[in-house]
């Protein structure tokens, strides 16, 4: 799953040519985006570690406020679009430290795109890319969005492999389990026969 991510994020940001490209996987558990692949100017990510106090790996986004781009973009299932990066970028950090990212980034991001990954209905999570341009053309939504599908079924494939994985091991373990028990039921026949 991580190198179909890292293929996804290259292809992203060399075919849109945007400078920021952020894939985060939701948990449903917790209502919350854990990000699980990035690629952003390194004294951004170096601003964001800082005042965030976390690894850039580690940064969980909530998705409560059914305002922001983030959640909007998980609940309509369609593309969310800002200009206001300040805004979108408020659930990670204060308004102020938002707007010094903001700044450290100007001149590379002009839009904050979010779009979800979805396969059968259900949301794996978003990618987020620093746009350059101002506007977002319809035939860059399209491709935008195949790409983030294609995650999508890759991140529910990645779950599937993950269950085969574990049900494999429960086969294995109570294989194991049977053969004791049947090297045992041998040991007790063998003890009971009386020409031995």
């Amino acid at each position: 799953l991580d190198s179909l991510l890292s293929e996804i994020a290259t292809a992203i940001s060399d075919i849109a040519g945007v400078s920021l490209v952020a894939i985060l996987i939701s948990n449903e558990e917790d209502k919350k985006l854990h990000l699980s692949k990035t690629s952003i100017p390194k004294a951004a990510e170096t601003f964001v570690e800082t005042v965030t106090g976390k690894k850039i790996k580690e940064i969980i986004y909530p998705t409560i406020d059914p305002n922001n781009l983030f959640t909007k973009a998980i609940e309509t299932k369609t593309i969310q679009k800002s200009a206001d990066v300040v805004n979108a970028l408020t659930p990670l950090m204060n308004p102020i430290e938002a707007g010094i990212l903001v700044n450290i980034v100007r001149y590379q991001i002009k839009l904050l795109v979010v779009v979800p990954m979805v396969v059968n209905k259900k949301v794996h999570g978003v990618i987020a890319l620093g746009w350059k341009q101002s506007v977002l053309p319809h035939t860059e939504k399209a491709i935008l969005t195949t790409f983030a599908n294609q995650a999508a079924i890759g991140i529910e494939n990645a779950g599937y492999l993950d269950q085969i994985t574990e049900q494999l091991d429960q086969l294995e373990n109570k294989n194991k389990h049977l053969e004791s028990i049947n090297k045992f039921t041998n040991q007790i026949i063998t003890s009971l026969d009386p020409e031995k």
